[in-house]
């Protein structure tokens, strides 16, 4: 058996459809910012459902245009998860805004911040404050029928090859602000007044997604639903047969990753322990499981979402900002099993049933 974390889903149909979309943009001669591009727009904000979506060239530009744009309005601080990948807040940071890292589910009022759908689970979405969703990873995931990236001011989605929606490179800014996707179209592309202008009305950057990538995506929102249903379907599987091991939260995820928690009696000893010595072990059993999966089962487990948070990160050294036990105690105790539609039934039952034999 050889199970990867990981395989690209491009049906065959979506192959001939791309195949037939790269000719007509090199017959068309317009590899930038065409028609395949505004279509792509389109349909992702009708999708999401929102007034307005613009492409760029990734997740991490998408989020920096939204906190340019804010800068620019007057913000000047945001509260970003600690337990999230470094983009979220490093965009947040290069764009001039003072960011104050919160621990898991710590309510941070009256302040602007980043909900972030980590693995494509559904983050439950505060009633207070201007909210910005990082929904990188949350394609299709709902709450309360809703689906992520409609909830705050704007949203941030990305393209990147592992994600269920893949264009080789690529984000997708969404918001109902007329005011920000204009600001948004100027700044991925150097600031220009407008496509056919050299006249730089703002400092802008280069985030301009390409045709390809534009049509790839469109190819792949057309499969999108089939690769969703299959992705849950999965889960169903790994849900019966690992029971509380797994992780769940509200709504409905698109299971990017599926999340266990490993148990605390893995890190039981026969002596007193403090919290970070039992999480240190923790820690390490995972790695023992991991390589043992790997070695001995064939199979492969992608990385956490994400060890270490990013207040142990060493180029988030000054963010900190007193203790993040609840993050702490997820990044150490999570593992991530194989999920993608083209695993089988029984492929998904050898993992968990060989997760469950190590853990006996």
């Amino acid at each position: 058996m050889n199970i990867p974390s990981f395989k690209l889903f491009f049906p065959e149909e979506s192959k001939e459809e791309f195949r037939d979309c790269v000719k007509q943009i090199l017959d068309s001669g317009r590899l930038t910012l065409g028609p395949f591009t505004e279509k792509f727009e389109k349909e992702w904000a009708r999708y999401v459902g929102v007034k307005h979506a613009v492409a760029v060239s990734s997740g991490t530009s998408a989020l920096y245009i939204i906190y340019r744009y804010l800068r620019d309005q007057g913000l000047s601080d945001i509260t970003i998860p600690t337990n999230t990948f470094a983009a979220t807040a490093s965009a947040a940071i290069q764009a001039g805004l003072k960011v104050r890292l919160r621990d898991m589910d710590e309510d941070a009022k009256g302040l602007a911040k980043v909900v972030v759908h980590i693995g494509g689970y559904p983050e439950l979405i505060p009633e207070n404050g201007l909210i910005i969703e990082d929904a990188c990873h949350a394609h299709g995931s709902l709450l309360c029928g809703q689906t992520l990236g409609s909830f705050g001011y704007a949203s941030a989605f990305s393209f990147y090859p592992t994600k269920l929606m893949a264009c080789g490179e690529g984000g997708m800014l969404c918001t109902n602000d007329g005011s920000l996707a204009e600001f948004a179209r100027c700044l991925r592309d150097q600031g220009k007044r407008d496509f056919n202008s050299n006249e730089i009305v703002r400092l802008g950057t280069n985030a301009r997604m390409t045709e390809i990538s534009a049509a790839m995506g469109l190819c792949q929102l057309r499969t999108l639903p089939k690769a969703l249903e299959r992705r849950r379907e999965i889960a169903r599987i790994y849900d019966q047969k690992l029971g509380d091991l797994a992780y769940r939260t509200l709504g409905l995820p698109n299971y990017y990753k599926y999340v266990v928690l490993l148990p605390w009696v893995l890190a039981n000893t026969s002596g007193p322990m403090d919290d970070a010595s039992k999480l240190s072990r923790m820690r390490k059993k995972r790695e023992e499981i991991k390589t043992h999966l790997r070695l001995k089962k064939g199979i492969s487990c992608s990385g956490e979402v994400y060890w270490p948070p990013l207040h142990m990160q060493p180029a988030f050294e000054g963010f900190k900002r007193g203790s993040y036990p609840k993050a702490e105690e997820f990044c150490s105790r999570h593992l991530c099993l194989p999920i993608y539609p083209g695993l089988e039934d029984g492929e998904a039952v050898y993992v968990a049933e060989a997760l469950l034999g190590i853990l006996k």
